[in-house]
């Protein structure tokens, strides 16, 4: 129990050390710039969602076109002949 306690402690320490720099980073001269590349990630990375979405909706709707022409097709004709 007694080393669960300090590991425990020194987990701790160690994410106390990691905030203290990330708040400096932000709180910096240099982390405004790093606030500001965060934004633009975060905007590029949503209009381009707004970009791909409906084009991988179109690709799926191929996809999903062409599995039921091959099963009509191939596999339901094949094994399954109405004659």
């Amino acid at each position: 129990m007694e080393k669960l306690i300090k590991v425990e402690a020194l987990v701790k320490s160690k994410a106390d050390v990691l905030v203290n720099k990330v708040k400096r980073v932000v709180n910096d001269e240099s982390g405004m710039s790093f606030m500001g590349l965060l934004l633009v990630l975060a905007a590029v990375i949503i209009v381009g969602a707004f970009v791909l979405i409906p084009g991988l909706r179109d690709f799926a709707d191929d996809v999903v076109e062409d599995v039921e022409n091959w099963y009509t097709n191939t596999i339901s004709s094949k094994m399954f002949p109405t004659t």
